[in-house]
């Protein structure tokens, strides 16, 4: 989609939203948990491209997006997700799929960026979020209605639900 020196950006093989993009540095970081205060230049740099793409190439959205990191990383190499709220795609199949883009497990730049800052680098419970991502309720990101582990209840509603977003997003533009 486009790079810089720092960083290249690409489109998700399995895109979980209508709009969901993958931000990695070109420096070898196997996952959040390398990171230490000397990184925070490149999670500043990494949250303004991924702004900067929002403006440019979904500036007309009214959706909000999610950007950040899973707090237990699905690959071993560090990445950072932009991803619409929608959360409308055939890709997303799983109860596992949907908690991993909802916080606690989701992990916001800036959530992340202060941690950094003030304990210079980050720290999870990884079990605990790992239980949360496999057996956690699936909860509505918008109006927070509990649909306990039912996915196929929980999708139609996501589509169709018109409250505001909960939680930490970021709009174009902003």
């Amino acid at each position: 989609v486009q790079n810089d020196d720092k960083v290249v950006v690409i489109k998700d093989q399995f895109p979980k939203a209508k709009v969901h993009y993958l931000i990695m540095p070109r420096t070898e970081i196997n996952d959040i948990y390398e990171l230490t205060r000397e990184h925070i230049p490149l999670i500043e740099h990494m949250r303004g491209v991924a702004m900067e793409m929002l403006q440019s190439k979904h500036s007309a959205s009214s959706e909000p997006f999610r950007i950040g990191f899973h707090s237990v990383p699905s690959m071993n190499c560090l990445h950072m997700h932009v991803i619409s709220t929608d959360f409308q795609s055939e890709k997303l199949k799983t109860p596992a799929h949907w908690n991993s883009f909802q916080p606690p497990f989701f992990l916001d730049v800036l959530d992340l960026e202060k941690q950094l800052r003030d304990n210079g680098g980050v720290s999870v419970d990884q079990d605990e979020m790992n239980q949360f991502k496999k057996k956690g309720d699936l909860c509505c990101h918008r109006c927070g209605d509990n649909f306990k582990r039912q996915f196929a209840k929980l999708k139609p509603h996501v589509g169709s639900c018109t409250d505001d977003v909960t939680g930490p997003v970021h709009r174009p533009g902003t």
